[in-house]
């Protein structure tokens, strides 16, 4: 497949972007002389620019048609030899549409045969990272065979009773590269060397943990000797502020740091403890120590941390779990029992896996 100009159209929430890194690390590797670009959400682009996964970004803005045609006319000059789009909203194929290019692949839909040339089955069985990489599948025997293999592999996972997921194979490594410099944030905020990072926040409601499980387990990490820094986007600032407030040796960088910035401090972290949200799969860009809280969402779902030093903690057996793809704003039964029953000493148990002394970090 002669290949020139590649465009990956991703306009997700961020944890789903960067899901998409393996894939724009493939396509560095098969096609190492093209230029990539991308179609995301309004402010995520830099941070990809920034790893050297692209090369151009067309941001938009969900809801926004005017952003929606101001990426359109931009991206009219251009005819690429490959579009992708794992994005699967109707949205996203009619933009798809209006774009020029020589081979466009998207995944299977009753609905979308009048969009993409080339529709691929989604391998619910895959995590989502390798399903977003599986787009090629049919160009490439290699990564066709090596997906079919992590896939037995992975499978068998949940019958050896271990408690830390798979690892990830090397050729679909999340482990990014990125120019910001703890030294400089370390000066600023006045940081020590190593700590455990929370994030406690979710753009779904139903996605977060208790305050109360998280400020407990921070109170108790912190009388262990550890310093707890708490991290969030911008709107999670009062949430951050709150628990950090009632955890001694602790304090809040929600909504003070670029995503660059959070990932050299994550970097640094010795664990991070996160809701099935964004914060996971920042943390697997540097592959930092995880424990993920789930509760309305599940793993079969695919997607798990993709990092190789993840453990999931979560209330196995509940009849209404999962109850949705993403969460909810509010609890369909009004019980959050699958947060709620999950006590600070169990998430204790699986940071103790990381900080015990036979753990390197």
């Amino acid at each position: 497949m002669p290949t020139k100009r590649i465009l990956v159209i991703q306009t997700a929430f961020l944890g789903d972007l960067l899901l998409t890194v393996p894939l724009f690390k493939y396509l560095r590797t098969k096609f190492p002389n093209c230029e990539i670009s991308l179609v995301c959400r309004k402010g995520f682009g830099s941070l990809l620019k920034d790893c050297q996964l692209v090369e151009k970004i067309y941001e938009i803005q969900k809801k926004d048609k005017a952003s929606y045609k101001a990426a359109l006319q931009a991206l009219s000059s251009w005819e690429f030899d490959l579009l992708l789009s794992p994005h699967e909203s109707l949205t996203s194929a009619l933009f798809a549409r209006k774009v020029k290019a020589k081979t466009k692949i998207g995944f299977r839909s009753w609905w979308n045969f009048a969009f993409f040339g080339e529709r691929i089955r989604k391998e619910k069985s895959l995590p989502d990272a390798l399903r977003q990489m599986s787009l090629l599948q049919e160009h490439d025997p290699t990564l066709k065979k090596q997906l079919q293999d992590f896939r037995r592999q992975d499978l068998e996972w949940p019958r050896q009773g271990k408690r830390q997921l798979s690892p990830v194979p090397e050729w679909a490594s999340p482990q990014a590269t990125f120019s910001s410099s703890f030294s400089s944030l370390q000066e600023k905020h006045q940081l020590p060397a190593r700590f455990i990072c929370l994030f406690p926040g979710s753009v779904w409601k139903t996605k977060q943990w208790t305050e109360a499980g998280f400020i407990e387990v921070g109170q108790k990490l912190s009388q262990e000797g550890h310093f707890i820094l708490v991290m969030g986007g911008p709107g999670e600032e009062e949430l951050a502020q709150r628990i950090a407030q009632q955890i001694p040796n602790s304090k809040s960088l929600a909504g003070q740091t670029s995503l660059q910035e959070s990932l050299s401090l994550l970097a640094r972290a010795s664990v991070v403890i996160t809701n099935d949200s964004a914060g996971q799969h920042m943390a697997a860009l540097v592959q930092a120590a995880t424990v993920s809280i789930f509760g309305p969402t599940v793993l079969d779902f695919g997607y798990r941390p993709w990092n190789s030093k993840a453990i999931v903690v979560e209330r196995k057996g509940l009849g209404c779990r999962p109850c949705g793809k993403h969460g909810h704003h509010k609890c369909p039964i009004g019980t959050h029992e699958c947060m709620k029953s999950i006590q600070a000493a169990e998430v204790l148990k699986a940071v103790h896996e990381w900080t015990a002394p036979s753990q390197s970090l």
